[in-house]
């Protein structure tokens, strides 16, 4: 599977494949020493091996996570996310879409394959605690809904006429209340609470 990701990567110009590693062990000390834009991880998401992507949270926190999975269940997609996780695809995704997801998470997207999105958008939502309370202000929801659209921090910033450092204070703001650890999660909980769509 490296091989195949080896190949897709080389024949893009734009992406530089900094090293390989196997094991959480390998993992933590290649993040740590080349702290990548992305990185692509094979996991048995299925059976909740989750250890690496928080290896990599911890050792890298400006990498983003893409999870590279046979196949993904959408409650084990979740588990992921709240791991530190920033998108997933399917080992049947084309090389053209490999290359976009890890595009977008360098550009501090999150990417989830359409055939995923639906049925992990169904459990967010159908599991939504109405009754909970959080106190997540107007402006903080606009822009979570801004980050659930596929807008970076700049953009969130161009559309609300308001500086990169104030939607950061509000971003850092909503993730407190949420009990998000990163963008991902802060969405992933945003939509189970119905907070935005």
């Amino acid at each position: 599977m490296r091989r195949g990701l080896r190949e897709v990567f080389a024949r893009d110009s734009d992406t530089i494949v900094v090293g390989e590693a196997s094991g959480p062990g390998e993992v933590r000390q290649l993040i740590t020493d080349t702290q990548p834009d992305v990185a692509v991880v094979d996991l048995a998401i299925d059976h909740g091996d989750h250890d690496t992507v928080a290896v990599i949270a911890q050792a890298g926190p400006a990498t983003a996570v893409l999870v590279f999975c046979e196949r993904a269940d959408p409650a084990h997609v979740e588990e992921a996310i709240a791991a530190g996780a920033s998108g997933f695809l399917l080992k049947t995704a084309r090389p053209a879409e490999i290359l976009l997801a890890v595009e977008s998470l360098a550009e501090g997207h999150i990417y989830l394959q359409p055939q995923l999105t639906r049925a992990f958008l169904s459990r967010l939502t159908g599991r939504a605690d109405e009754a909970g309370i959080v106190s997540v202000t107007g402006r903080e929801m606009e822009i979570l809904q801004l980050i659930a659209n596929g807008m970076s921090t700049d953009e969130a910033a161009t559309a609300l006429e308001r500086s990169p450092a104030t939607v950061k204070t509000h971003i850092r703001s909503a993730f407190k209340k949420l009990g998000a650890n990163h963008r991902a999660h802060a969405v992933a909980l945003a939509l189970r609470l119905r907070l935005i769509q």
